[in-house]
């Protein structure tokens, strides 16, 4: 589990393709999804932004076709890392929904991104899970500004670190680092206590042989 960082951290593709002065009109850097509270949650980030106007953002499912669900404005030129998010709660099915982004520049050309996938099909989990197995739960809000709240289940009092770790694999914040007793605890993360700058960040559990990692997005 401690390589796991190391599988998605420099996904990088580029949303539209050169113009003729070798500018790059948006860089997009990731761009993932996840179901949570029957909304789907859409975020992705930019490197760098020429002309650009938004983003169209579409779904389907695998039998129909593309439709616009919303639409994020751009921040028209940047050189900086910016970051975006949307939520998609409109006729949700229990459903396997597929996602894009349209970027469209101010002068109307436009480029797709790569699709994703986002599963809404909920699963209810058995009660040893739930109540007597190790458990760490997704932070809630997500993405956030300025504070969440991680929260985990120890059915046994364990030895226990909570760790964050940015996109690289380097770890940025001990947030627990002691023995604590069973039970359901939470943790409230304040970025105002940390250095971290807006993007997607990961956030591991362990608790004697239990290991597991969720990521979060931070929002400035």
């Amino acid at each position: 589990m401690r390589y796991l960082f190391l599988f998605v951290f420099l996904f990088t593709f580029v949303v539209s393709a050169q113009k003729p002065d070798g500018t790059l009109p948006v860089e997009l850097v990731y761009f993932q999804g996840y179901f949570a509270d029957g909304k789907v949650i859409l975020f992705w980030g930019t490197a760098t932004e020429v002309n650009n106007y938004g983003f169209n953002v579409e779904r389907k499912l695998p039998q129909t076709n593309w439709e616009q669900v919303g639409f994020v404005f751009g921040s028209g030129n940047s050189n900086s890392p910016k970051s975006y998010y949307y939520e998609d709660s409109t006729d949700l099915q229990q459903a396997i929904y597929h996602y894009r982004l349209k970027q469209i520049d101010n002068d109307g050309a436009f480029k797709y991104s790569d699709s994703i996938e986002v599963s809404t099909i909920t699963k209810v989990e058995s009660e040893a899970n739930t109540v007597a197995g190790f458990l760490l739960k997704q932070n809630y809000p997500n993405p956030f500004n300025p504070t969440t709240v991680i929260s985990y289940q120890l059915p046994v009092g364990s030895y226990v670190t909570l760790k964050i770790f940015n996109v690289l694999g380097k770890e940025v914040a001990n947030l627990v680092n002691e023995e604590q007793n069973a039970g359901v605890l939470n943790y409230e993360l304040g970025i105002r206590n940390y250095e971290l700058s807006s993007g997607v960040y990961f956030y591991q559990l362990r608790a004697g042989k239990f290991v597991e990692t969720k990521k979060f997005v931070l929002l400035k």
